[in-house]
């Protein structure tokens, strides 16, 4: 927890915007994680935080959903990475942080993020593609039985996230 005493002693005008890489947000979930915390919990922390360099946080969150580390990879993981993902969007969404920043800021935050969406979304959709058009019918149904990051969940993930898309779309106007 030294890491959220840091962020939240600093004045978030003394952040280096590359401060919040992968390693740190990784290491916070992973002590969420360890002490069954809510997926929601790193996001929390880091909107109380104040800070404004939510592209980097969302960058940080891209790259551990993308990440070659089997801890990342599996399911559950998967599906609590891409609740702290959205959360952190609706966060920058819902509690006036963009109208902290200036408005050029502002823009090239909300495009980097809508990048990370868009890619997102082409992931999600040729894997369901993928996972449909390979995999037998028992092994579909395994899958959905353990109640994981199913075809049903990614479906509802590309949702959400078509969703923020829109919504980041018209703040980006």
């Amino acid at each position: 927890m030294f890491i959220f005493f840091i962020l939240c002693s600093l004045p978030h005008s003394h952040l280096p915007t590359s401060y919040l890489s992968a390693d740190i947000i990784s290491t916070l979930e992973y002590y969420a994680i360890q002490h069954s915390l809510n997926p929601t919990w790193v996001p929390t922390i880091l909107r109380d935080s104040h800070l404004l360099c939510i592209a980097n946080i969302s960058d940080a969150y891209n790259e551990l959903i993308h990440s070659k580390d089997s801890l990342w990879r599996r399911d559950e993981l998967q599906e609590r990475l891409f609740i702290a993902f959205i959360t952190i969007i609706e966060d920058f969404l819902m509690n006036n942080t963009s109208i902290q920043l200036t408005i050029r800021q502002r823009m090239l935050q909300t495009d980097r993020i809508l990048n990370q969406i868009t890619g997102l979304l082409v992931d999600l959709n040729s894997d369901i593609k993928t996972k449909t058009t390979t995999t037998s019918t028992t092994t579909i149904n395994m899958i959905d039985k353990t109640g994981h990051f199913s075809k049903l969940s990614k479906s509802k993930w590309i949702e959400s996230l078509r969703h923020l898309h829109d919504r980041l779309q018209r703040l980006n106007r």
